[in-house]
């Protein structure tokens, strides 16, 4: 089997605790990163596996498997107020996640009240002290797939202003976190759902290297093995979970990603031995029969109308209303009923154009024969005409439509 690119676990000890099951021992942990390391060994696929410090129960771990130099490599991932650099780089520590929000929703609940303002000197001044204590820094640019392009390229570049004279610009390392699900893997799709499209950016805007860019992407829609095989076939390398197991409604699964990458070349039965990792004698049996080992699938959280129930016998988690708006920008009482992105596709003509207007501004009286309307619906009609593909986003719309003036000018309905 042949080698390809890094294979990032994403939080493995916190995934194996997080559905409905009491935090792993560190023995637990111990027994499946060394397992996993002998997969890996055998497999030539180079693994490493994230954690969250948390001292109590990490610690012990963390300092072990720094002094034994053991497979996978433990990769820890930190907030970007953490004070603990220092005493990680300690430990031998060599690489560092930490987490930035760059979506104006995100950003405001995590650092209110300020938001994305407020974001930009704790990123700068992390990854300067990550640098001067010795650790390389990956930057996890959070909910990448509702950023602006503004805020990215913002964060970034002061990033880069606060590292470099500390010999640390290319070191730094680069992570595109679609937290919410919300991107979309379909090739030619636009910033600032396209991962690929970011990757292109990053590297024409500041001659980041796609190899120094990593993908990580939430299961919440359905489309997280299609969006981390979409950024890895665009040069970036795969965060991925075992099975899928994660944060949210899941990672990309880690199986499902090789099997992509490798095409032909995967070896099935090396691939399905991957599974051993989290079954048998590792995972605890069910309430039923506790001798009896329990699928992983019973702890996986499904996409869809499910995508908040935990089948299995697993304890039920859900979801507070600040939580479903965090992962979708409109009001929802579950997420079998969100509405998905309105588009504007060839069949959609200039009624679809109207329709999208009056769904924006319903207030607003806009008249059918005006001509401006005329002219930007006949502009993307001509564009279908000529081949275009890719429907057309509300977000790719809506400044052609500012612009034309129908909106400053249309009365308001009484």
């Amino acid at each position: 089997m042949p080698k390809i690119s890094t294979i990032h676990l994403f939080d493995l000890s916190l995934t194996l605790a997080n559905w409905g099951r009491p935090p792993l021992s560190v023995d637990r942990q111990r027994q499946i990163l060394r397992t996993l390391g002998n997969w890996a060994e055998r497999t030539g696929i180079h693994v490493s596996a994230e954690v969250y410090t948390q001292p109590a129960t990490q610690l012990p771990l963390l300092e072990e498997w720094a002094e034994s130099g053991l497979s996978p490599e433990l990769i820890v991932r930190e907030d970007p107020r953490s004070d603990r650099l220092k005493q990680l780089a300690q430990l031998d520590m060599k690489r560092i996640v930490i987490d930035i929000p760059v979506s104006p929703q995100t950003a405001i609940r995590r650092f209110r009240p300020k938001g994305i303002e407020q974001v930009t000197p704790y990123a700068t001044r992390v990854a300067r002290d990550a640098l001067l204590a010795g650790l390389t820094p990956e930057i996890a640019l959070i909910d990448i797939a509702r950023a602006t392009k503004f805020d990215v390229l913002m964060i970034i570049d002061r990033i880069l202003e606060a590292v470099r004279p500390h010999g640390g610009e290319h070191s730094v390392r680069w992570r595109l976190v679609d937290s919410t699900g919300w991107a979309d893997p379909i090739a030619g799709s636009r910033l600032p759902r396209s991962l690929p499209a970011w990757i292109r950016l990053l590297n024409n805007e500041f001659a980041i290297p796609p190899e120094s860019i990593a993908v990580q992407c939430a299961d919440t829609l359905g489309f997280a093995n299609a969006n981390t095989v979409a950024g890895s076939r665009a040069g970036a390398s795969p965060v991925t979970s075992l099975l899928g197991l994660g944060m949210g409604c899941g990672w990309g699964a880690t199986e499902v990603v090789l099997a992509h990458s490798l095409g032909e070349k995967a070896n099935t039965k090396r691939l399905l031995g991957l599974k051993h990792v989290l079954l048998d004698d590792m995972t605890p049996g069910s309430q039923d029969d506790p001798g009896h080992p329990r699928s992983c699938d019973d702890h996986r959280p499904v996409s869809g109308p499910h995508a908040w129930q935990f089948p299995g016998g697993a304890a039920p988690e859900k979801p507070s209303a600040e939580l479903l708006e965090a992962h979708f920008p409109i009001p929802a009482k579950t997420l079998s009923r969100v509405n998905p992105e309105p588009l504007l596709t060839s069949l959609s003509g200039h009624a679809g154009l109207l329709y999208l207007m009056h769904r924006q501004w319903p207030d607003c009286h806009f008249e059918t024969e005006d001509k401006r309307v005329f002219a930007i619906s006949q502009a993307f009609e001509d564009e279908f005409t000529n081949g275009r593909q890719v429907p057309v986003s509300w977000a790719e719309l809506m400044p052609k439509v500012i612009a034309s003036g129908i909106v400053a000018d249309a009365p308001k309905d009484e």
